[in-house]
């Protein structure tokens, strides 16, 4: 989207693309006379939760493969004469 509009297209991303490039790369740009780096967009908040350690995406059949009974938490929601209704939280994250 940022290349279609550097080329010139009539296209302009939305404002949450242009935080992110800025991010990423430390871009910085001037608009209808004002300068935007990644600091005029405010805190970065995809940080917060960073702990520093690297996050790794694993495909779907690579994260099932990984889970344990410590990734799951099972509650009861509902007990009836004929059945019991349970909530599974399946956490993909140590």
């Amino acid at each position: 989207m940022l290349h279609l509009y550097l080329a010139g297209s009539a296209h302009q991303p939305r404002w949450r693309v242009l935080e992110r490039a800025c991010r990423a790369w430390d871009l910085s740009f001037t608009a209808q006379g004002k300068r935007f780096d990644k600091n005029a967009f405010g805190p970065d908040k995809s940080s917060v939760q960073d702990s520093g350690a690297p996050v790794q995406l694993l495909l779907l059949p690579e994260a099932i493969e990984r889970l344990s009974n410590a990734n799951l938490e099972v509650k009861i929601v509902r007990k009836e004469a004929s059945r019991i209704c349970l909530e599974l939280d399946v956490k993909f994250y140590s």
